[in-house]
């Protein structure tokens, strides 16, 4: 584990030479790495003052007052942003409106990547909060360290929000996708996996009809709709 822990030390600190470049070396790693799914359940209850973040500012300044927010709450996560773009992105001017005075840092992070100039998604893996604009497949994406306990219609909505893909439910199965169904995650999957694990227990299955765009639907659907795509 701490060797594990010493690597995202050493990545986020390669990160910061292109980012957060001002950044302490001295500042330690959080004292855990917390799991994709808590972190995106801190981002969506802790609520932050507007006020500091609104006046023009380069993103790794309010990205890095975030951070200091979530250092106060020992929270084990950091920033880092991806970009294809030859500008830094770090380098980008944003602000938050004035009001309200209150906002969850969930709605901040979405309001500040708004007004960077590309296709930006916010995705959370163990240990970091990732603001990429690289054009990434839906086939790349990784799962960590998810619990699922409740329908499949909330779990895929869920991921769907999570990883800014479209996740379409048939209405002719809707019923069986709001069946309860209980799956753990423990280490690295691809996005496709977990949803034909879940779709699979619930009894149906899924079309990858293209980059980002899944549809769920019954098994006998599913095999009609695969062989209608590759006509």
């Amino acid at each position: 584990m701490r060797t594990m822990l010493t690597l995202v030390c050493i990545s986020f600190s390669f990160a910061a030479l292109v980012g957060f470049g001002h950044s302490d070396a001295k500042s330690e790693c959080p004292k855990s790495q917390w799991a994709s799914e808590k972190i995106a359940e801190y981002l969506s209850n802790k609520s932050i003052e507007t006020s500091p973040f609104a006046k023009k500012m380069q993103a790794k300044e309010f990205f890095e007052g975030l951070k200091r927010i979530a250092r106060k709450d020992e929270v084990g996560f950091e920033f880092r942003l991806d970009s294809d773009d030859r500008d830094d992105p770090y380098e980008l001017e944003i602000e938050l409106p004035e009001t309200p005075k209150r906002m969850s840092m969930n709605t901040a992070i979405k309001l500040a990547v708004s007004q960077l100039p590309a296709n930006v998604k916010v995705s959370f893996r163990k240990g970091l909060v990732v603001v990429s604009s690289k054009a990434a497949s839906s086939d790349a994406i990784i799962v960590e360290g998810l619990v699922i306990d409740g329908s499949l219609e909330s779990a895929l909505s869920e991921l769907s929000n999570r990883f800014g893909v479209n996740i379409v439910i048939d209405e002719r199965v809707r019923e069986k996708a709001k069946k309860n169904i209980r799956a753990k995650f423990v280490n690295s999957v691809k996005l496709e996996s977990v949803i034909f694990v879940l779709t699979n227990m619930s009894d149906l299955d899924f079309v990858h009809v293209e980059e980002n765009l899944y549809y769920v639907t019954s098994p006998s659907n599913a095999t009609e709709s695969k062989r209608t795509l590759r006509k």
